[in-house]
């Protein structure tokens, strides 16, 4: 078994734990404590105006974890193949990541948690 594979399948479970979470944070209308600690979840002025803002942007980039690992894993199996294909999967990686944390960051900022 090839180290990638391994790689592949904890981002299909990043994906499939990062849906769970924002859809317990919607249904309980909860901010779940893997998001923010203890002390800034205190200092969220509106929990429901932050958790609407960030349950779109989180769902996408659960979906789009979920997929990046399906992808990577048919990458390494040669279901198919394309010239930089390595290169695409971690440009796409950070186009994912950096678009959560942006979204993430900004919510911070307009619920005003220092």
């Amino acid at each position: 078994m090839q180290f990638s594979y391994v790689i592949d399948a904890v981002v299909i479970i990043f994906g499939v734990y990062f849906l769970y979470i924002t859809c317990m944070m919607k249904k309980k209308m909860q901010i779940p404590g893997v998001l923010l600690a203890e002390k800034e979840m205190s200092m969220v002025k509106d929990k429901t105006g932050f958790i609407q803002y960030l349950f779109v942007p989180m769902l996408l980039c659960a979906i789009g974890f979920i997929l990046l690992g399906v992808f990577n894993l048919l990458l390494d199996l040669k279901v198919f193949s394309f010239p930089y294909d390595n290169y695409v999967s971690l440009v796409l990686f950070l186009v994912v990541f950096g678009f959560y944390l942006h979204k993430f960051r900004t919510a911070k900022a307009m619920y005003e948690v220092q």
